[in-house]
């Protein structure tokens, strides 16, 4: 697993010039050499010569420039793949919903005939007593259909417009990747969408979104251009070599002196060496020539400056001196970026290189259900919910807790707080809060952590989220609040942090996670609806069917379940035989979430009143007995509490 550390130089003034000029020149040829690969795609010995004859970077240095060309290119390459595979999905479905659409208005269409024929016959005195219904009745009928088909034909006209355009996206994107030709923005679109003047007005940003907005378009101007250069122009790379010391030729760190040796690029070095012979009155040429010995101290001195004091935090310092005596190949960045106070600029330094596992449990099983704990983990936009649950399915209880940790709860909710903070934060926020859960599932000696599955791409036209509208108690949207955060973020910082401490991660399918949890399990344990989903994940992952592993470090890190057909039978209900009956698990399901609404506030009480709700979609087997909510505990339960006592 690739770790990374950071800390910030302390530079003077020469050291931060010589640094600055560094990373510009390599930013600047990091562009151009995207356009070598990406646009003229050239090959890359043809890259490497063409480079190479500017004599403006080592022979590593240019390496390092093409490496990190190929690794962003096929980085965009794959991101393409996947978004056509999701707005081929969106096509689909967009597509579906026009079919069944028109088939309505065809047959409301229909239904408004009927009713003008009625009218008619009404004139007719042979059928007067027949049609019983009033005329002003079947004038209503017709007027509110009339009404109901200028909706569907809005929503229809929104839809082929939405269709339209995924189609143009479609196309554009299988372009790119048939003739390899990808766009990528430095500085990043957003930044430029945000440029001042008439440029930024086509983008009709509003002032929250673009800060550079207001009346005086000259200051703002320059404003954006510094933030424009620093976007562009940040980043100085050097890859690892396990052959060379301290795993770099270019960059090299020493722990035990706390000193960074920095190998100049080719055009500071003779900057620098120019200075040198003016200092010593000597010729330039002759201390440039490679021949003459004698002067190759002097040649040293003009190439590598060091930068004392350079220390990472103790349990960062432990790692990277555990990786150099490992030799490691060690991949060095020079980022030029803003101080946290946002004023001033600071060049930091990152380190990277393979971690070694902290506990590797060796699982050669393909299948959890004879392994002790398993905890599950639901998501959402206040925090994460957790549930440790046994092999045999069951939530794990105080009685079953006398072996294990007292310290923690096994079930609850660690909060977070996501709004209105940058991308820095929010990685920042997640990374604490996976912390702090692993800690409570370390301590529970826990071996086997679940989570939803975060990637759509199989299913975007219904997010996976199991059910359409599924809410909070503020009405928001569960699939915007997903891409409204950094998903991608928790599973990848999960999944790290998990592999790190040799720990299981199984991603199952959330489909019905929220609905099941809370009407299966979450009222008889009497948890709050998140926990109960994360109740429903855990044994989706027991029961389920593995289809797909990652196996990293030899250790198997990261399982993709099938989903696990539960049934729609509830433990409280007194229908011995309906475990044994053939389902259609999925149109039960969605028969229960079809009662309980789509307003989560009154899952609950729709879930009590089921028996007396008039809905032909529920059946018999769904009915429950009120004894069962006439209880005290019952009356104090809460299932959208966050922390329950």
């Amino acid at each position: 697993m690739i770790h990374t550390i950071e800390t910030r130089l302390k530079l003077n003034t020469t050291q931060e010039l010589l640094v600055n000029s560094c990373v510009v020149l390599w930013s600047t040829y990091y562009r151009k050499t995207w356009k070598l690969w990406n646009n003229q795609q050239l090959k890359e010995t043809e890259i490497y010569h063409q480079l190479m004859g500017l004599n403006l970077f080592t022979s590593r240095q240019v390496g390092s420039l093409i490496n990190k060309v190929k690794t962003e290119h096929a980085k965009i390459k794959e991101l393409s793949k996947s978004q056509l595979k999701q707005q081929k999905a969106k096509f689909l479905n967009i597509e579906k919903f026009i079919v069944t659409e028109q088939k309505n208005i065809s047959k409301l269409l229909d239904e408004i005939s009927n009713l003008k024929l009625k009218l008619k016959n009404h004139s007719n005195e042979n059928f007067k007593n027949i049609l019983k219904e009033p005329k002003n009745k079947i004038h209503e009928r017709i007027s509110k259909l009339t009404h109901s088909i200028k909706k569907k034909n809005l929503v229809l006209f929104n839809k082929k417009i939405k269709l339209n355009r995924l189609k143009r996206s479609i196309n554009v994107l299988e372009q790119r990747i048939k003739f390899n030709k990808f766009k990528l923005c430095f500085g990043s679109s957003q930044l430029l969408k945000q440029r001042p003047g008439s440029f930024s007005d086509q983008f009709r940003l509003t002032q929250e979104q673009n800060k550079y907005k207001n009346k005086n378009i000259n200051i703002n101007l320059a404003d954006w251009e510094k933030d424009w250069d620093l976007a562009r122009n940040n980043i100085w790379i050097s890859i690892g070599d396990k052959n060379k010391p301290q795993g770099n030729a270019e960059i090299q760190y020493e722990p035990q002196t706390k000193i960074l040796k920095l190998r100049l690029t080719e055009q500071a070095a003779n900057e620098r060496l120019k200075e040198i012979a003016k200092n010593i009155n000597i010729p330039y040429e002759e201390l440039n020539n490679h021949k003459n010995i004698k002067y190759g101290v002097y040649r040293m001195q003009a190439r590598f400056i060091e930068i004392p004091g350079v220390e990472f935090c103790h349990k960062n310092q432990v790692k990277i001196q555990q990786a150099i005596a490992n030799q490691q190949p060690i991949t060095a960045k020079i980022i030029k970026k803003l101080t946290p106070n946002g004023k001033n600029i600071g060049y930091y330094l990152q380190l990277s290189f393979e971690e070694v596992l902290i506990n590797n449990i060796n699982n050669k099983s393909s299948s959890i259900k004879n392994e002790k704990l398993t905890m599950g983990i639901d998501l959402n936009e206040k925090g994460l919910a957790y549930c440790i649950i046994k092999s045999d399915g069951n939530k794990l209880s105080p009685k079953d807790q006398k072996n294990n940790s007292l310290q923690y709860k096994p079930c609850g909710f660690i909060q977070w707080d996501l709004k209105d903070k940058s991308t820095a934060q929010r990685q920042w926020v997640i990374s604490n809060k996976i912390t702090e859960l692993l800690t409570i599932a370390q301590d529970f000696n826990i071996q086997n952590i679940v989570i939803e599955n975060l990637d759509f791409s199989s299913n975007m036209g219904t997010m996976n989220s199991g059910y359409k509208g599924k809410t909070n108690d503020k009405g928001f949207n569960y699939n915007k609040m997903l891409s409204s955060f950094a998903k991608k973020q928790f599973s990848d910082m999960i999944a790290r942090k998990t592999e790190r401490l040799g720990i299981n991660l199984y991603l199952v399918n959330p489909a019905y996670s929220s609905i099941g949890g809370f009407s299966k399990y979450g009222i008889v344990n009497k948890i709050p609806v998140d926990m109960a989903a994360s109740l429903w994940l855990a044994r989706q992952a027991i029961y389920g069917e593995v289809y797909k592993e990652e196996v990293r470090n030899n250790i198997s890190c990261v399982r993709y379940i099938k989903k696990y057909k539960e049934a729609v039978v509830f433990p409280y209900d007194n229908f011995s035989k309906q475990s044994k009956r053939e389902i259609n698990h999925k149109v039960e399901w969605n028969t229960i979430a079809y009662a309980l609404g789509k307003n989560r506030n009154s899952w609950y009480k729709n879930f009590i009143t089921m028996n007396e709700r008039v809905n032909p979609k529920v059946g018999k087997t769904l009915l429950l007995p009120k004894e069962l909510f006439n209880h005290k505990h019952m009356n104090e339960y809460d299932p959208f509490a966050i922390n329950p006592s």
